[in-house]
């Protein structure tokens, strides 16, 4: 997540064309270094360093680029959620990222992570998660997401798992692209336009009203304040989330069946 982020916006600031260089390596942060970034701690670390010869960021707009919400991209291209997301992952690992940049001249992002003592070793084959096995057959899936990375690597494991998916790019393009015969959801709560996730969610559920809606997003869940209250026929992943993950809210959405009355009232509520 935090690669694939970097580097869409390395691209982004390259609209020419122009370099990309991902590289990794090992180093050590002394104490004279935790004195310049408040976010440093000493110890050895892995880097992942993400250059681009690009734009670069203007004095004006770089303390702000870690900022939910703030972006420098036209109406419709971007969320401002990228580096925030980021910054999030990075914290939670006990990290940190740096950036250096020179306007006209490019950008370089460094995430540094830090090191175990121990080696892990991968679980045997037999050991891995059964749901993982569980096979899709052929359920279709509305995926909704702007974030064209992102779409197009969920899309790519659920038809690895035999699901059928309708992949949309936003809530009007969700619409559009609708189908009755889709059994489930997966939204983006954050997107471009004036519908999000939830407004989504509530317009296709006034066209069938049991429909399991799985929500994701890589902020707080009480976006702006507003608390996500999730019914029955409701999921949450947090990005970046595990195949483990998607498929077993996947396969416990999509095996519940309402009862008769439950049935019922949501014909009730729809009228």
């Amino acid at each position: 997540q935090v690669l694939m982020n970097l580097a869409v916006n390395a691209r982004d600031a390259m609209p020419t064309g122009g370099e990309l260089r991902i590289e990794t390596m090992l180093g050590r942060v002394d104490v004279q270094n935790t004195r310049t970034n408040t976010d440093a701690v000493a110890g050895v670390y892995a880097c992942l360093e993400i250059s681009d010869t690009g734009l670069g960021i203007s004095p004006d707009v770089l303390p702000h680029i870690y900022e939910p919400f703030f972006t420098t991209k036209a109406p419709g291209k971007g969320t401002g959620l990228g580096l925030a997301t980021v910054y999030g992952i990075m914290k939670q690992h006990h990290g940190w990222i740096e950036v250096a940049t020179t306007e006209g001249s490019g950008t370089t992002f460094r995430a540094f992570f830090p090191l175990i003592d121990t080696s892990i070793e991968a679980p045997p084959l037999e050991s891995l998660d059964p749901v993982l096995t569980v096979r899709g057959q052929g359920r279709t899936v509305l995926l909704v997401e702007d974030d064209g990375a992102i779409r197009e690597m969920v899309q790519t494991i659920l038809e690895h798992q035999g699901y059928t998916v309708i992949a949309a790019t936003d809530a009007a393009d969700a619409l559009r692209r609708w189908r009755s015969n889709a059994e489930l959801v997966l939204t983006d709560l954050v997107m471009p336009g004036s519908l999000d996730g939830r407004a989504l969610a509530a317009e296709l559920r006034c066209r069938r009203a049991d429909l399991p809606v799985i929500f994701m997003t890589g902020y707080d869940a009480g976006l702006g304040g507003r608390p996500l209250d999730l019914g029955p026929r409701d999921g949450f992943l947090h990005k970046p989330f595990t195949r483990t993950q998607l498929f077993t809210l996947l396969a416990k959405l999509l095996t519940h069946r309402p009862s008769a009355r439950a049935s019922e009232t949501s014909s009730d509520w729809m009228i």
